[in-house]
């Protein structure tokens, strides 16, 4: 999983996106079946950089699907799994709206995104 990760969050590079809550130990220590808050300015942009990921895990490994949920036009979701199980999610919005547990405005989520921190791994 944590190879997928890497190639996830490196295909993201040339977008502008930020991962919230990240958990600590990231990529390193991710628990199966959890999932990435992923925010950023154009999510059509963002799926389309993970397009190359999801088709290398499909044409890498047996018995694994990619299951992408398209919510609304600015939350979408993408379930990768292994033997029917849920090996990790990201959740991707583009608008923070989206997500009832950020109790935020759009506003400043473009001024979190102007505002990150980078992070390499």
């Amino acid at each position: 999983m944590k190879k997928i990760l890497f190639e996830v969050v490196n295909n993201l590079k040339n977008t502008n996106y930020l991962i919230a809550k990240l958990p600590n130990k990231f990529p390193s220590i991710f628990k199966t079946g959890s999932d990435l808050d992923i925010f950023c300015e154009n999510i059509a942009e963002v799926i389309n950089s993970l397009y190359p990921v999801i088709n290398k895990y499909i044409e890498s490994y047996q018995n694994v699907k990619v299951k992408i949920y398209n919510f609304s036009k600015n939350h979408s979701q993408i379930d990768f799994c292994l033997k029917e199980n849920l090996l990790f999610k990201l959740d991707i919005c583009d608008k923070i709206e989206n997500f009832k547990n950020y109790k935020v405005s759009n506003n400043f989520l473009k001024k979190i995104l102007k505002n990150k921190k980078k992070k390499n791994y």
